[in-house]
């Protein structure tokens, strides 16, 4: 018919005659020998697919349909088929395949930790989820919540139950972990920057989240403010030090005026051991000027042995004192 030609491009004078192997691929002969003896023997066949020649030796895919046909006495004497070309959607398929699995391999190299739930458990997560948060079948799981810091769970409860419900359909969240595999370094524990939304996974609702790991970032941002806070101190001590130190100098002048007049008279030991204690609450004074100036220059720290046990006791007489 017209459908056979517009598939096959041959006409229906080239066709009918033509013998039939001429239109099958020689890998697929063997296959329509077995499928013929089957419909010879009134065996039901399924539609399937295979692979046809088309003129000028082209290969199409085709959906086929066979079925025998009988004569007057019920035995077969030949076979009928219907064949659909279907190449151009086996090619989208498989085109469609490769880009899914493109799309896999992008998401399992990626550092970001990618996880989704479907139906209250975790259907798929990459390499980077599990080494970010540890072998845990589910973050969210309430029986998991005892990984995350207490002022936290709170949070991370309302933001999860908030896309689970539809509250939401995306939200973020960042929060405290401790994973359970002790990869969290010196401080015991992660930030973790998690988005989540909602979508549909293979046609059924699901939750897509991303975590990244913020420690660093933290860190930073505390180191930052340290400096900043020092480096505000450092002026702060700096202004002071310019005013205590003018004062001094000042102080300095008069005691040596002092003493030159007081060399020149005797009998004035009792003035002369009144000024030497000036003299060193001076010295005292400007030593305690130097360590604060010292401390508002940047520098590199300068190292030295102590003795622990002397430190801590001198905090505690502090502390008793105080």
């Amino acid at each position: 018919n017209r459908g056979a030609e517009s598939v096959y491009g041959y006409s229906k004078e080239e066709a009918l005659g033509m013998n039939i192997l001429k239109i099958i691929p020689e890998d697929r002969w063997a296959e329509a020998t077995t499928l013929t003896g089957r419909l010879r023997k009134g065996e039901r066949i399924e539609s399937f697919e295979t692979r046809r020649l088309a003129k000028g030796g082209r290969f199409i895919d085709v959906w086929l349909t066979a079925t025998p046909v009988l004569d007057d006495e019920g035995r077969a004497m030949g076979v009928a088929t219907t064949e659909r070309d279907i190449t151009e959607r086996r090619q989208a398929r498989k085109a469609l395949q490769a880009s899914e699995r493109n799309f896999r391999e992008l998401v399992e190299s990626l550092h970001t930790g990618i996880s989704i739930y479907q139906a209250g458990r975790i259907v798929y997560m990459n390499p980077a989820y599990e080494k970010l948060l540890g072998p845990l079948p589910g973050l969210f799981d309430p029986t998991h919540y005892k990984y995350i810091h207490p002022e936290d769970v709170t949070s991370v409860r309302s933001f999860y139950q908030g896309l689970l419900l539809e509250r939401s359909q995306t939200d973020d969240l960042e929060f405290r972990f401790f994973p359970v595999d002790g990869s969290a370094g010196r401080l015991g524990m992660k930030w973790i920057y998690c988005r989540g939304m909602q979508f549909v996974y293979e046609g059924k609702e699901a939750l897509l989240f991303n975590f990244i790991d913020t420690t660093n970032t933290r860190e930073l941002d505390h180191l930052m403010s340290m400096q900043d806070r020092m480096a505000s101190l450092g002026h702060i001590t700096a202004a002071i030090t310019h005013d205590i130190r003018n004062a001094l100098s000042s102080l300095n002048i008069y005691l040596s005026t002092l003493d030159r007049l007081l060399d020149r008279k005797e009998g004035l030991e009792k003035e002369q051991g009144i000024i030497e204690q000036m003299r060193g609450c001076s010295t005292q004074i400007e030593s305690v000027v130097k360590t604060a100036t010292d401390f508002s220059k940047p520098g590199e720290p300068k190292l030295q042995p102590c003795n622990l046990n002397e430190l801590v006791e001198e905090t505690l007489s502090l502390c008793s004192t105080a």
